[in-house]
């Protein structure tokens, strides 16, 4: 349900950082990969307004929630 306003945002922030300022580089063992910079790691957690620690949340009571089923 949440994927318009998830992809909204990244659309959005795309649109106000440059492409240097959006992604930065890391090496990873032999690999060096792009990722996306800091900055935009930040802006973007902060427009989801804590949308990732709600799924995670959810995603916990659900599973705890099959467990207690489960065993009733």
């Amino acid at each position: 349900m949440a994927l318009d306003s998830v992809l909204g945002f990244e659309r959005e922030l795309t649109l106000e950082f440059d492409e240097e300022k959006k992604y930065s580089y890391e090496v990873r063992g032999n690999l060096t990969t792009r990722v996306y910079s800091r900055e935009f790691s930040k802006a973007y957690h902060r427009r989801l307004n804590g949308q990732v620690e709600r799924q995670m949340r959810l995603a916990i009571h659900n599973v705890a929630s099959y467990w207690f089923l489960g065993s009733a």
